[in-house]
């Protein structure tokens, strides 16, 4: 008996000893045998898949996320769609794939929302507000939008304005290449330390394991001896009014530590949809003309991630965008002259660090810009109008965080933050007004967090320095200088392991700074304006509850605010041939932004996922009683707006459902007669049946937007597309 015993005892400690080493992923080869007889076996990886449930919101400041499970029950892809059913937002659409497409959020306008792209700030030098529809191609793996400090501190300054909308774009997935079994036996960098067994009789622990990767010491005739395996996806789309595109994108393994892919879009739409018009007791059918969309993207992109924690992300993209202006309906004219063209090249490399209680995060970006308008109108002197603009910038970013404090159970309770970054900006044009000017942008913000288990604070304090010169023929805009305080507090009412509901106040000020086009646009800009300042308040209630062990998962949220919009830039008449800019308004109101979540499993292959959202808006305008426009909403804010959408899955084909609705909108601030926008409503309705073809799977989806084929307008005079059906085949291989 104590012969069988030390027996025993001795198959558990040397089961104990192959189980700290990492197992090779679908490896079946023997390992050689080590310095005893005992033979040595590789075990086979176990894998466990399930359906992650949406993660909690912990953010202080309103902070609303849409991501895989969003495109699972949508099926969209443009980010102008996704945009649509955050909360808070609304998408200003010129009608059809060639109309711009901006966000404004809690109506205060498409400048005052920032746009991030994997971690970068994206800029639009001439308007200030970034069009969706023009953004490089990447497929869009997640979408944010926050109005305050979330849980990353260590964000662009310059991004910080009264909204923050984020966007990642992912390449695709990697099959993790062949077993690293032979490397492994002939790298003789591989480490072990730090164990400690401790036997009791029939159990043993292991205890402070730690393994050294052989990917951190690896030599570079090591890496790039490692096995390179591809992967890609590919993408069709059809669908009335000429629309159609197309996509490829292929990714590989370079070594164990980086990832490289490129990825090429085309999108190409006719946009001649019919509609309705309707001119006082008359009606007629009418076709939309000169709409005219043409787009080529294409990207190239490395990712690097080590064992040591840092991450590198690089990135070169182009995109070529044509588009025809079809211009706001005319009666019975469908002529239209205007075109655009734009193309634009970016390249940028961001790497962030981790070590210990510290993170770093630095970038670069240079990016160009060619920006064409032609009118070719008899109307025109010589029958053409051309305008040629020319942007140059250059980005830089760099910032570090640190978490101190006495370490609890939680970890540190005390996070600080520190970043700063330059902006370059440099305008050609083909106008003496505007040709010449550059401006010098530097944002600087401290940030400071404690978080205990059932209360959070966060506090920072953001600087603004911008000045430049002037075109060569004029003078330079007004430098600003401006600092943008923000508090934040979110505290834990009541927690259980099925969930937990937190109340969350916060207090901001941010600012607006004037475009170019606002300082030099011809005729029209003025150098001397002050930025847009915006001041926001509110309290929230984040209730997250997981029930009936995991089969109905609830999020809700419901933020109550009070903002005021001081020194809106507006043009102001001096003739009626001749505006321009000037800092004049002041809005206030209240408002309301509540979102809800839910996802249920119904059977075994059955699972039901919804989402939705509703916002309202009391902004009105509180500049000159003595104007007509006093206490009236802005133009094109409307009162009450939402979304939502639904997932139903099954065996068969998986159902989706998505709506959004916006309430009656005023294209005049005055709300003259004849100029209301009725209530709009679009539904859209698809089936989508998932494939499996050998080692690849693809989807084929069928889809109906505007399912009711309801005619509306969101922009005065630019129909929106009625019912319209699209096909779409994707595979990943």
């Amino acid at each position: 008996m104590p012969f069988l015993m030390k027996l025993h005892k001795l198959s558990l400690a040397f089961a104990g000893l192959l189980l700290s080493f990492p197992p090779a992923a679908g490896s079946r080869e023997r390992l050689p045998a080590p310095s005893d007889t005992l033979p040595a076996r590789s075990l086979r990886a176990a894998v466990v898949s399930a359906r992650m449930a949406p993660a909690a919101v912990r953010a202080a400041a309103p902070l609303f996320e849409l991501g895989e499970a969003f495109a699972a029950r949508s099926g969209l892809d443009a980010p102008a769609d996704w945009a649509r059913h955050l909360p808070a937002a609304t998408v200003r659409d010129y009608g059809g794939p060639s109309g711009l497409k901006t966000v404004s959020v809690r109506a205060l306008g498409a400048a005052h929302t920032s746009v991030v792209v994997d971690g970068l700030p994206v800029s639009d030098l001439l308007s200030g507000a970034v069009d969706l529809g023009r953004l490089p191609a990447g497929r869009v793996a997640a979408m944010s939008l926050a109005l305050g400090a979330g849980d990353d501190l260590l964000v662009p300054p310059s991004a910080r304005t009264a909204a923050t909308l984020s966007v990642s774009t992912t390449l695709p997935a990697v099959r993790p290449g062949p077993s690293r079994s032979s490397a492994m036996q002939t790298q003789s960098k591989e480490k072990l330390t730090q164990t400690n067994f401790k036997l009791t009789q029939r159990k043993f622990e292991l205890t402070q394991t730690k393994f050294t990767d052989c990917r951190t010491d690896a030599s570079p005739a090591a890496v790039n001896a490692s096995p390179t395996r591809l992967s890609g996806a590919a993408s069709l789309d059809a669908g009335q009014w000429g629309a159609t595109g197309a996509a490829l994108s292929l990714a590989g393994r370079t070594g164990s530590c980086w990832q490289t892919g490129a990825g090429v879009q085309w999108r190409r739409s006719a946009g001649d949809f019919p509609f309705t018009l309707t001119n006082h007791q008359l009606q007629s059918r009418e076709r939309r003309a000169h709409s005219l969309f043409q787009q080529l993207s294409m990207q190239v992109r490395a990712l690097g991630r080590a064992a040591s924690g840092a991450e590198t992300d690089v990135k070169g993209s182009f995109v070529h965008d044509y588009r025809q202006l079809p211009g706001p309906v005319v009666y019975y004219t469908a002529r239209g002259t205007e075109n655009i063209r734009d193309d634009r090249a970016e390249i940028s490399a961001r790497r962030t660090q981790r070590r210990g209680r510290w993170r770093t995060v630095a970038a670069l970006r240079s990016a160009w810009s060619g920006y064409r308008y032609r009118d070719r109108d008899a109307q025109q002197p010589g029958g053409l109008l051309e305008r040629m603009y020319g942007t140059a910038e250059l980005y830089a970013l760099g910032g570090a965080a640190l978490r101190f404090g006495r370490a609890k159970t939680a970890g540190r309770p005390f996070l600080a933050a520190l970043a700063a970054d330059y902006t370059f900006q440099h305008l050609d044009a083909s106008t003496p007004d505007a040709d010449g000017a550059a401006r010098h942008s530097l944002h600087a913000e401290a940030a400071l967090r404690y978080a205990a288990p059932r209360l959070q604070l966060t506090g920072s304090l953001g600087a603004v320095a911008i000045g430049g010169r002037g075109p060569h023929s004029g003078n330079r805009a007004r430098p600003v200088r401006d600092l943008r305080p923000e508090v934040s507090a979110r505290c834990v009412l009541w927690r259980a392991a099925a969930g937990e509901t937190a109340l969350r106040f916060y207090w901001r000020r941010s600012l607006r700074v004037p475009s170019f086009s606002d300082c030099y646009f011809y005729r029209l800009g003025s150098t001397d304006l002050r930025p847009e300042r915006v001041r926001q308040a509110g309290a929230g209630l984040v209730s997250d509850v997981c029930a009936a062990r995991g089969a109905l998962r609830l999020q809700l949220t419901a933020d109550f605010y009070a903002q005021s919009l001081a020194d809106r830039l507006s043009a102001l008449p001096l003739s009626p041939y001749l505006w321009r800019m000037a800092n004049r308004g002041r809005s206030e109101g209240l408002g309301a932004d509540v979102s809800l979540h839910a996802a249920a499993r119904l059977a075994a292959r059955h699972a039901v996922e919804a989402a939705a959202s509703l916002s309202c808006s009391g902004l009105r305008d509180r500049s000159d009683r003595n104007d007509a426009a006093y206490g009236l909403r802005p133009a094109y804010v409307p009162a009450l707006w939402g979304s939502a959408s639904a997932l139903w899955r099954n065996p068969w084909a998986d159902v989706r459902f998505w709506l959004t609705v916006q309430g009656e909108r005023w294209s005049t601030d005055e709300h003259a007669a004849g100029t209301s926008l009725a209530p709009a409503a679009e539904l859209g309705a698809g089936l989508a049946r998932s494939l499996r073809l050998g080692r690849a799977t693809g989807e084929i989806a069928l889809e109906c937007l505007n399912l009711t084929d309801t005619q509306y307008e969101i922009i005065r005079r630019y129909p929106m597309p009625g019912r319209t059906w699209r096909a779409s085949w994707r595979v990943s291989f």
